[in-house]
């Protein structure tokens, strides 16, 4: 992820360690801007097996900004589901708001990818690894 000349790397084994029935979300801060990161079990592996089908689940992840309609959000993952902690809106892995006072209003995505730490390093030697 990166914003101005910031970079942080956010390992998924760690957003996988914090996740609560599949889900995970963390609220950070990077360049001084806010930012949620979720992440959900269920992409499979296309590099660690034969088959896919028999590959290990690594989950995928997004980032987004959690600034929506002029304030600052804060999310939680529990449940299974994604919610904001100030209307308790439900929130999809799209970075959609799907019940609640927000329906409808949707999270700007922030620039991240996923990479291999050996590719992203290369071109980012500076980046923060976010310890969890």
């Amino acid at each position: 992820m990166s914003k101005g000349h910031q970079h942080l790397a956010v390992p998924y084994s760690r957003l996988a360690g914090r996740a609560r029935d599949g889900v995970a979300a963390v609220n950070l801060e990077l360049a001084g801007e806010p930012v949620l990161v979720v992440w959900r079990s269920g992409a499979t592996s296309a590099l660690d097996r034969r088959q896919i089908a028999a590959s290990r689940n690594v989950g995928a992840a997004a980032a987004f900004s959690r600034r929506v309609a002029g304030r600052t959000l804060a999310f939680r993952a529990a449940g299974g589901r994604l919610t904001d902690q100030q209307t308790g809106s439900t929130w999809d892995q799209f970075g959609r708001a799907t019940g609640g006072p927000l329906t409808g209003a949707r999270l700007t995505p922030a620039t991240a990818m996923d990479s291999f730490w050996f590719d992203w390093a290369a071109f980012h030697p500076d980046t923060t690894i976010w310890a969890g």
